[in-house]
């Protein structure tokens, strides 16, 4: 008798084990997590701050005479400065000594970061590493052509040299020796010359020089650049631009806004052009713009000229 209760006692021991392994219906294994990608957030600002960084960006638009479209908003942090200079005091100025709040706002622009302080006020200084914004800087070897250009426009405008400040620079192979501001009955001899394309900038306006690579330099185009005429070339160059971003992200599917600009020249004014066959087609008037995009870690090269527009095939 006693061995046939111990029998069963192992028996239903046996069957409670058995219900107990036995998963409930309906629930699920666990199961093993698995990470997930950090994601980085897209920077999300306060009201009064998205208007202060496009305030920053239009005013560094202006300076580079391009379009805000070309601008990139790289960083934006609150600041707080202990005097009215914002944080980059220029030499021989006085500034009140009373704490201005702000923010430091970082832009790239053609492949440059510029950092930006504006003022809760709206005011605008452009510092780079704390300080003013800097000169660009040029190889050594053109030092001696982009001094030639420097002292000319100087010399026209009636300032000093040191107020003179390069805008853009760019080496480039002239087709002949007219350097590529050829004048009216005048005579060239038709060999390539290599030299500079130098855009200055005195008394807020710009102006744009062509050197070779000695110390000539010549003033080409319009000495001066108005500020209607810099009004209507920068609503030019935001129509280029926004059609290209526009076209691209259609064909891609996916948001203008993720579409990075990296240059818009005048075809004219790029040393290279991109290899673009589909160009032949274009028959507009007006300039021709070479504009370059980026999505999704790809390059694009468009050409926009007047009412027509070409995606270029690498």
């Amino acid at each position: 008798m006693g061995r046939y209760v111990w029998a069963v006692a192992v028996l239903l021991s046996a069957a409670v084990m058995a219900c107990a392994a036995r998963p409930t219906p309906g629930a699920r294994p666990a199961q093993t997590p698995v990470p997930q990608p950090t994601r980085t957030p897209l920077i999300a600002l306060p009201a009064e701050a998205e208007e202060l960084v496009q305030a920053a960006r239009s005013a560094l638009a202006d300076r580079l005479q391009q379009a805000d479209e070309v601008i990139d908003l790289v960083d934006v942090e609150p600041a707080e400065w202990p005097t009215s200079a914002m944080g980059c005091p220029q030499p021989d100025r006085m500034y009140a000594q009373v704490i201005t709040p702000g923010y430091v706002v970082r832009l790239k622009a053609m492949g440059k970061v510029y950092e930006v302080h504006v003022s809760k006020a709206g005011q605008v200084v452009f510092c780079e590493a704390g300080g003013e914004l800097r000169e660009m800087k040029v190889p050594a070897n053109a030092e001696p052509a982009v001094m030639a250009a420097k002292r000319d426009l100087a010399s026209r405008a009636g300032v000093a040299v040191e107020d003179v400040r390069i805008v853009e620079f760019q080496a480039v192979e002239w087709r002949d020796s007219s350097l590529g501001c050829p004048e009216p009955g005048k005579m060239y001899m038709q060999v390539i010359t290599p030299g500079y394309r130098v855009v200055l900038e005195a008394g807020g306006q710009t102006y744009e020089y062509h050197t070779n690579q000695g110390n000539r330099a010549v003033l080409c185009g319009k000495t001066a650049t108005s500020g209607t005429t810099q009004r209507l070339r920068l609503e030019e160059l935001r129509s280029v631009v926004e059609r290209a971003r526009n076209d691209l992200s259609q064909r891609l599917g996916v948001n203008s806004a993720g579409i990075v600009v990296t240059t818009v020249l005048p075809v004219s004014q790029v040393a290279e052009p991109a290899p673009c066959p589909e160009a032949s087609r274009l028959a507009g008037s007006g300039t021709d713009y070479q504009v370059v995009l980026q999505a999704g870690g790809e390059t694009y090269v468009y050409r926009v000229q007047g009412d027509m527009l070409v995606l270029c095939t690498q």
